[in-house]
């Protein structure tokens, strides 16, 4: 008998193939790799590496996880995962699993750490405005200078590089799928999904699969967020007197939100509903292809990566009937640069 996550899987798979056909979709996985200029000379062996180096006036950190599929020759695919406020790249690897995840499926896992005594990612916001969504962002410059690195120290697959994040991770990944996506070929941020209306200018539009709970107490599925948030102390000013807090685009729905992604990308306006397990619902639209949209929302769920053991921060339920990480992998295959 097929396992529930095996059949989980199954039918959100084919809820993403109904928005672009599953041809399309096949094409597209299986398109030729583009190596990095590390194929043929890297001798980095599989297993947990930890790495730094400096970027501006910064010095930078990051874990690398690599798959027994790495030799050296062959290009693998490499994703991008970004935890939390005030989190660890320790922490986002228990909550998700994607190292394992990795080793089984054959991609490399970099895990980058934020700035500051409580890691986080996008300075700007606890110092002034909302997210910087470009190039000039400090830690955009940072993971372009990651990618740069790894790419040539690894075998890698330049049209399979992805981006997903948990919290004000998965708001780090919101900012590189506009200000890289002459880079990341598809995009999956967790529990703190932003759009960035006109302030976000695509060459490409970038495929994105969103996931939040209805009930987190924090990143509110409503907009703004909840008390432990907005009581938290940054450098003796409360998250709620932040000057970041005047920007409106903090207090979209989030549903709102992966509409103006989905709009952006030149999606028609009403996406399709199924429930694909209980008290989980996705939504899809229907995209341009290479285009894809598509959001699970986890009815009652809190602040939490669905699927995890992990316990939420704000001590609601987690949706374990779901793996968002398999989930997301299933997308990301789907989803390399278009050629």
């Amino acid at each position: 008998m097929r396992s529930l996550r095996a059949i989980i899987i199954s039918v959100a798979l084919l809820a993403a193939a109904s928005a672009v056909g599953v041809t399309a979709q096949a094409d597209a996985a299986s398109r030729p790799p583009i190596p990095s200029v590390g194929c043929g000379t890297s001798e980095v062996e599989a297993g947990q590496h930890h790495g730094s180096m400096q970027v501006a006036d910064s010095h930078r950190w990051w874990y690398l996880h690599v798959p027994p599929a790495h030799d050296g020759s062959t290009p693998v695919p490499l994703v991008l995962l970004f935890h939390g406020f005030p989190n660890s790249p320790d922490i986002i690897e228990s909550q998700t699993g994607f190292g394992r995840c990795g080793t089984r499926e054959g991609f490399v896992v970099v895990t980058p750490l934020g700035r500051g005594e409580l890691p986080h990612w996008n300075e700007e916001e606890f110092g002034g405005g909302f997210f910087d969504a470009t190039r000039s962002n400090a830690d955009v410059i940072f993971i372009e200078a990651l990618l740069d690195r790894l790419e040539t120290e690894l075998c890698v697959d330049l049209s399979r590089v992805y981006a997903t994040g948990f919290s004000n991770g998965a708001g780090m990944t919101s900012v590189l799928a506009c200000a890289l996506e002459d880079r990341i070929a598809a995009a999956a941020p967790v529990g703190g999904l932003f759009d960035f209306g006109a302030d976000c200018v695509l060459d490409r539009p970038v495929p994105l699969l969103g996931f939040h709970g209805t009930g987190d107490g924090i990143a509110l599925y409503e907009g703004g967020f909840g008390d432990w948030v907005l009581d938290v102390d940054i450098d003796g000013v409360l998250w709620r007197d932040l000057p970041m807090m005047d920007d409106p685009a903090l207090f979209v729905p989030v549903p709102d939100r992966v509409a103006g992604i989905a709009a952006r990308n030149g999606c028609e306006p009403g996406p399709t509903s199924e429930l694909i397990a209980e008290g989980v619902e996705r939504l899809t639209w229907t995209c341009p292809e290479g285009a894809e949209v598509a959001f699970v929302a986890a009815h009652g769920d809190g602040h939490s990566w669905p699927g995890s053991a992990y316990t939420a921060a704000d001590g609601q339920k987690t949706t374990m009937e779901i793996d968002a990480t398999e989930l997301i992998w299933d997308f990301f295959e789907q989803h390399p640069m278009p050629e």
